[in-house]
């Protein structure tokens, strides 16, 4: 059975236009199940894009509130979200069959790599000040997220 035969149809209909083919109601259902992929935008994307928009206003404004998100999304933004973001955008399709554990341990070591690359790189160029490396991890970060949620928003084009 392809996709293509239920497409248009009520999920009950194809249920019972294959049971008329002799499959049982479970059966029918794991097939149609199995026949749809559904491809959501992650909960992490858009995490991301507010702590990216909370770490840059906590750059130019001075807030008891900002500074009370600033430590707790910073930490998580450059342990984990950076190296998630950069995972996704280069192998969406091949984290499909990792379990939660591996892709944690693949996010943070990743996030690390990138982060100590984007220290290298301002150590030699701008310098290594706050402002300067907020600014690159989140530009680098916004990059990866945005071109991860274009290459999302065009397979999901109607």
């Amino acid at each position: 059975m392809t996709v293509e035969i239920f497409v248009g149809k009520r999920i009950r209909d194809a249920v019972e236009e294959l049971k008329k083919e002799g499959y049982s109601e479970i059966d029918a259902i794991k097939m149609i199940h199995d026949s749809y992929e559904v491809d959501s935008m992650d909960a992490i994307s858009i995490v991301t894009h507010f702590a990216s928009i909370v770490l840059i206003a906590s750059l130019f404004i001075n807030s008891p509130v900002l500074d009370a998100f600033k430590i707790p999304l910073g930490t998580l933004y450059s342990v984990f979200l950076v190296g998630y973001v950069v995972l996704h955008t280069f192998y969406r399709n091949g984290l499909k069959d990792i379990s939660n554990f591996s892709m944690i341990g693949l996010s943070l070591g990743v996030s690390f790599a990138t982060i100590v690359l984007i220290g290298f790189l301002l150590n030699f160029t701008l310098g290594i000040t706050p402002f300067t490396v907020i600014l690159s991890v989140v530009s680098v970060t916004e990059i990866f997220n945005i071109i991860n949620n274009i290459m999302w928003w065009k397979r999901n084009e109607l």
